[in-house]
């Protein structure tokens, strides 16, 4: 497994993936916001990021060995007042048969590499409080924050804001998860 910076070339398996792991990990949500998230959505949002990145904005592309793209993360300036962060990490999608091991610590340190390396810190994300993957941010160490409903197509979905307390430890915990693993 290895990261790449996302190109254009990457947006439609971005897309895609997007789409299918939002169905797969969201059941909770109603029908008609997985269908307001259409492919065509989510390939007019991920081109817009790519085409015309904003300062510190940065989408990054989880291939397997043989290059197809199994995974993303984006990581963007927060623009979220809910949240006291510099830095957001956006978004982190694998497909199933891809999770656990080292297919999400390659995806976080990417992103928070990414935003820590520019300065922009402290980092945050949102999850929806139904999402199972929330046991595994806590393992790492984050710290649920700020709790609201998200309103998506006037659907109120509960979610959770997390922050790490220390960004600088946390991201050599995975630097050392990484190696472990690829000696393994």
């Amino acid at each position: 497994m290895f990261v790449t910076q996302a190109t254009s070339d990457d947006v439609q398996s971005i897309a895609r993936i997007h789409r299918k792991c939002w169905k797969d990990v969201y059941k909770f949500i109603p029908k008609e916001i997985h269908d307001a998230r259409s492919l065509k959505f989510r390939l007019k949002q991920w081109n817009r990021v790519v085409e015309s990145p904003l300062d510190g904005e940065r989408l990054f592309s989880l291939h397997e060995k043989t290059a197809k793209i199994v995974g993303f993360t984006y990581c963007k300036p927060n623009d979220d007042p809910d949240l006291d962060i510099v830095s957001e990490l956006h978004a982190t999608y694998i497909l199933k048969e891809y999770r656990g091991g080292i297919s999400g610590p390659l995806l976080w340190r990417s992103g928070l590499g990414y935003a820590h390396k520019l300065g922009k810190v402290p980092i945050g994300f949102w999850a929806f409080d139904d999402n199972k993957a929330a046991i595994g941010y806590r393992f790492w160490g984050w710290k649920g924050v700020v709790k609201r409903d998200r309103n998506i197509n006037g659907v109120k979905i509960p979610e959770t804001g997390y922050v790490h307390p220390n960004i600088d430890s946390f991201l050599e915990r995975l630097d050392e998860f990484i190696a472990l693993k690829l000696n393994e």
